[in-house]
């Protein structure tokens, strides 16, 4: 069994309004690329009819052009939706850091993910503390998850009124949220027809070209015509018994050293059923875009490829250098990679550094497994970079240092009464009985049931004395209690960078790119 302190990393966000997560720290950047680039250099063997340098050379080529073959690529990725301050810091970082260290920079749009909801949270804020709550507010039909390529308004009378319902939620805070200025936008971009995957990104560049960020992107759809992608497809499909068991073993093992009992989670197992053997990847057809599993069948030279497990795509020669788009695209459907095919053919073929976000660094595990043991060579590092930038909300004054002060005083009040004046001013006598009677605690243990029975008992006769104070301190207790769970909800991380006021997001990120 594989040592678990290889796959049991914890990457937690930070807990203070502005920090920054960055592990290894950014100041390691260049020795990682340096290290990295040792590693990916052990690559043998070969992809297709070319050598691992040569599919290197030229999968790069189709990423940036003919750049200079020693400028190193940093790369990053996140699915195009309105995700928090958090996950945007990485672009911001993989801009600085690229500028720095004259490196290329290329952020991946994961737009075979699938949009999950088409809706945003917030919270109300009030004065009234059991007033502060939640709100989901949809800018959307609601409809059964699909890829994001595919993912297109239906309902355009919610689109437009989106931001008078946000209104209804943002009129007591204390600033304007950039969701209604950018929102009008994002509408007239979706009404020349695009999806929302391009409304989004677009939206977003815009305000990184003028916060001084801003990188070349590609969407995971254009990546996955790239013949250098469409060569590691062929590969894995041609292989894919062997691959499928290292993936396999590679999720188990994570599973065993991080209790996960879920089969679903970091990623599910591939099946081998029978002559039918699940591959790393997904395809669907535009005319009904729900992703299905792919799947492959050996007869002797020649490999069937599926969709599920019973609809036919094509068929190819295992010894041909066959182009997959072509062969998937003549049948109406598309290839696209998994989350940990993705991250692998990037950090392999494409990249000298990978910048993820915490989710992605800590699935990102499993690809090292694979690496180890289906390409044999040590995997090339990654980062994992995320902020917290909270909401500029006001919240309430009580802190959880209140909330542990006030229960310690109810639980004096509860036992220890004589030491309130109430009590001293009521019933001296009890409170000197009570004294004395601590002052001759027993040692020997058959006395000290008596003991404790007379204590108890001149206690509970003492605490009538304090009733009064213990009644309003039970509500002072409850009203911090409720103050706190006001403040975690104002207070939370995950709210969409829509809601932020522009110059407070700009300050935070050109702090992060050192400007």
């Amino acid at each position: 069994m594989l040592g678990a302190d290889r796959l049991t990393r914890h990457f937690k966000a930070p807990q203070t309004d502005g920090g920054l997560l960055a592990e290894p720290p950014i100041a390691d950047y260049e020795r990682l690329l340096s290290v990295n680039r040792e590693r990916l250099s052990r690559l043998t063997g070969s992809v297709g009819s070319l050598t691992w340098p040569e599919f290197r050379a030229s999968a790069r080529t189709e990423l940036i052009g003919q750049a200079p073959p020693d400028q190193p690529i940093l790369m990053a990725g996140h699915q195009p939706e309105l995700f928090h301050p958090g996950v945007w810091a990485k672009n911001f970082v993989l801009a600085a850091q690229a500028k720095k260290l004259g490196a290329n920079a290329v952020n991946l749009i994961v737009d075979n993910d699938t949009f999950k909801t088409r809706s945003l949270m917030l919270p109300v804020s009030s004065p009234a503390p059991d007033q502060v709550v939640l709100e989901t507010i949809p800018f959307d039909e609601s409809v059964p998850e699909l890829p994001y390529e595919e993912a297109y308004p239906r309902d355009w009378a919610a689109l437009e009124s989106w931001p008078d319902r946000l209104r209804a939620v943002t009129k007591t805070w204390p600033f304007e949220p950039m969701v209604f200025c950018i929102w009008p936008r994002i509408v007239t971009c979706l009404k020349t027809g695009v999806s929302f995957t391009r409304a989004f990104v677009e939206a977003r560049q815009i305000l990184e070209r003028r916060w001084g960020a801003g990188t070349p992107e590609l969407p995971v759809s254009q990546l996955s015509g790239h013949r250098s992608f469409n060569i590691f497809a062929r590969h894995l499909m041609v292989d894919a018994e062997r691959f499928a068991s290292v993936y396999n073993s590679s999720i188990a093992d994570y599973r065993f050293a991080n209790g996960i009992r879920s089969r679903n989670h970091p990623a599910p197992e591939l099946q081998v059923t029978g002559d039918l053997i699940e591959t790393a990847f997904w395809t669907w057809r535009a005319d009904t875009p729900a992703r299905q599993r792919v799947f492959v069948r050996r007869q002797a030279d020649r490999l069937d490829v599926l969709a599920g497990t019973e609809q036919l795509i094509g068929t190819f020669s295992a010894s041909a250098d066959i182009n997959l788009r072509e062969m998937f695209e003549h049948s109406g459907w598309k290839l696209r990679p998994r989350a940990l095919t993705l991250t692998l053919f990037s950090r392999l073929a494409l990249g000298d550094l990978f910048i993820h976000g915490i989710g992605g660094g800590k699935y990102d595990e499993v690809t090292d497994e694979i690496i180890r043991r289906y390409f044999n060579i040590e995997p090339p590092e990654y980062s994992v970079v995320s902020a917290t930038i909270r909401l500029p909300l006001e919240r309430f004054a009580s802190n959880a240092r209140a909330r542990t002060d006030q229960q310690r005083l109810m639980r004096d009040l509860e036992w220890n009464p004589q030491n309130f004046a109430e009590a001293r001013d009521l019933n001296p006598d009890l409170v000197a009985a009570k004294h004395e009677t601590v002052r001759r605690e027993p040692t020997a243990k058959t006395e000290r049931r008596a003991w404790f029975r007379e204590l108890s008992h001149i206690t509970q006769r003492l605490r009538p004395a304090t009733a009064t104070r213990t009644g309003e301190a039970a509500r002072a207790l409850d009203a911090i209690g409720r103050e706190l769970d006001a403040n975690k909800k104002l207070a939370r991380r995950d709210f969409s960078w829509v809601f932020y006021p522009e110059e407070y997001l700009a300050t935070a990120y050109r702090g992060l790119m050192g400007v």
